[in-house]
């Protein structure tokens, strides 16, 4: 009995650290800009994990976000702002890919300018 709640402890603790532990916790930053190459104010930066949101943070006046203490892991950015068209990316974290994701500049284009 006390070996299996002692297992059972272990793998609570495993869990319960995350599996950074076993990789490494990175961040996940860039630019949202404009087809003009203007940064994008307050724009919405949703970071998902295999379609759950994570994270939701605004670019700053100069368009910057980033996420910090990323969990290793294939992830997505979701870029909103009224008036634009929502870009989606994939961004990996980890192993072979690196600790940090410098992501390039994600370009929102006018609802006008997609058409």
């Amino acid at each position: 009995m006390t070996k299996k709640l002692f297992i059972l402890i272990i793998l609570l603790s495993i869990l319960t650290v995350g599996w950074g532990a076993f990789g490494c916790n990175g961040i996940i930053a860039g630019r949202v800009i404009t087809s003009f190459g203007t940064p994008v104010a307050d724009a919405t930066v949703n970071l998902y994990y295999y379609k759950v949101k994570i994270e939701e943070i605004s670019t700053t006046a100069e368009g910057a976000y980033q996420f910090t203490d990323v969990v290793w892991g294939k992830y997505s950015l979701k870029v909103e702002k009224e008036g634009y068209v929502t870009q989606e990316i994939p961004v990996s974290i980890g192993e072979s890919y690196g600790c940090n994701a410098e992501i390039d500049d994600i370009v929102l284009l006018k609802e006008n300018e997609a058409r």
